[in-house]
């Protein structure tokens, strides 16, 4: 749906990652406003936990989102070169994760997409939620989310997981799990 670039932010001097969805997908209107939402949801929230959002927009006919650039890889690639975790790494970044999802939903919005490819380790140990596209948000807009559960990718949707109410148990479990096994539960 979208790719991620390394850029530059000439005018404060930093790198950034610039997600930019792809071209083919621009003419869809609903596309779009998942994009936007997830720019809007993302920077609705500050903490050091969530990945920032600077700014949104569109170039061209290209809608393009500017983020906080993490040096570092996703958990997903993480595990798949490094095989599952061990209980205490996986306990530790399970926490961290927790504790930006608690905040997100402190602002008002529901990540709805917890899944390795989507928490982001930082080359110095920092934790940080990413990929806010299907997000949830407690306002007005319209629900721009509706059938976003039958595209999950296989084995990763989880059956209350489009759900804005409180989490199960078996939802909380996914991430740690998938952490130290390499499988859902």
């Amino acid at each position: 749906m979208a790719s991620v670039w390394i850029g530059e932010d000439t005018m404060l001097a930093r790198r950034v990652a610039v997600k930019t969805l792809h071209a083919e997908l621009s003419p869809d209107t609903s596309l779009r406003a998942r994009f936007r939402n997830e720019a809007i949801s993302s920077a609705s929230i500050e903490d050091p936990g969530i990945v920032s959002v600077y700014d949104t927009g569109d170039d061209d006919g290209v809608a393009y989102i500017v983020m906080e650039f993490v040096d570092g890889q996703d958990l997903r690639h993480l595990l798949d070169e490094h095989g599952p975790l061990s209980p205490m790494a996986a306990t530790r970044i399970a926490g961290r994760v927790a504790t930006a999802l608690d905040h997100a939903h402190h602002c008002g919005v529901v990540h709805r997409d917890i899944k390795p490819a989507n928490v982001l380790m930082a080359a110095d140990g920092r934790v940080k939620v990413t990929d806010f596209g299907i997000a949830k948000a407690n306002r007005n807009d319209p629900d721009l989310t509706a059938l976003v559960p039958s595209s999950a990718p296989p084995g990763t949707s989880r059956p209350n997981r489009s759900a804005v109410s409180p989490p199960t148990p078996e939802l909380m479990s996914t991430p740690p799990v998938s952490c130290c096994t390499r499988c859902s539960p």
